[in-house]
């Protein structure tokens, strides 16, 4: 077991508002998960902003994810953006599993290389955030119809051709990184999980549930395929949410 951060012994709390098919706030769960952080989750309805799947009764902001920080004093700071999130994870608690290179010999250049990988995910991939998750019921098709604005057919086009693009270029990114090393790697980066890691594996199921065309995605398939065994992958998916997806 892992060594709690005394950070987390001085009395802070961490409350994660939260959409359980979101695709942010997946990567921040994993992120937590590694790092030991204990959150609590304030789910919401995003089909309906004033509802709160939770016996918390405050606010939220009209956001996900939105991250509040309780400090040991009783002021708060919320944080309302998913890699910014990673990054106050990181920055918080550097020594509970590093998700940044962080050894003397991994340079800045490969911290830069971590965060070109999240780009292409955090930034590129558009998240459906106000729609249900693929593969959902007959009524959940047709509220997210009726969510979006658009057919499900088209939405799912268009899911499909986004997701396709985002991986095949962080495919080419983890080619022209790595090399040759690209065909047996089982990381984005290094020998270890790093936030790379963290925001690849949430947008991958999402690709697979859409059935996504994986053909010359060989080598990004493989690193998903190694870490979505790992616990902290499998925690975080929206079916473990199991009592916030039956109340939505």
């Amino acid at each position: 077991m892992r060594k709690p951060d005394t950070a987390m012994m001085a009395g802070e709390s961490y409350c994660l508002h939260t959409f359980f098919s979101s695709l942010s706030c997946q990567r921040i769960r994993i992120a937590a998960h590694l790092k030991s952080i204990p959150l609590t989750m304030l789910y919401l309805d995003l089909r309906d902003d004033t509802k709160h799947i939770s016996n918390d009764s405050s606010r939220s902001a009209a956001h996900v994810p939105t991250l509040i920080v309780t400090h040991s004093d009783g002021t708060s700071t919320a944080i309302r953006q998913a890699v910014d999130i990673l990054e106050y994870f990181e920055e918080r608690f550097p020594d509970t599993c590093p998700l940044l290179p962080s050894s003397a010999s991994q340079s800045s250049r490969a911290r830069a290389l971590v965060r070109d990988f999240v780009n292409i995910i955090a930034v590129d991939v558009v998240e459906q955030q106000q729609q249900f998750p693929a593969g959902g019921s007959s009524n959940a098709v047709s509220n997210r119809a009726s969510v979006t604005g658009h057919g499900f057919e088209e939405q799912h086009q268009r899911a499909t051709v986004a997701f396709r693009r985002v991986l095949a270029s962080y495919q080419q990114l983890l080619e022209s990184a790595r090399g040759a090393d690209a065909k047996t790697c089982l990381y984005t980066v290094g020998d270890a999980i790093t936030l790379a890691d963290v925001c690849l594996v949430p947008a991958m199921k999402q690709a697979v549930a859409y059935g996504v065309d994986m053909a010359g995605l060989q080598h990004v398939a493989r690193i998903y395929n190694h870490l979505k065994k790992l616990p902290a992958f499998t925690d975080f998916d929206w079916r473990k949410h199991a009592t916030a997806n039956r109340r939505l």
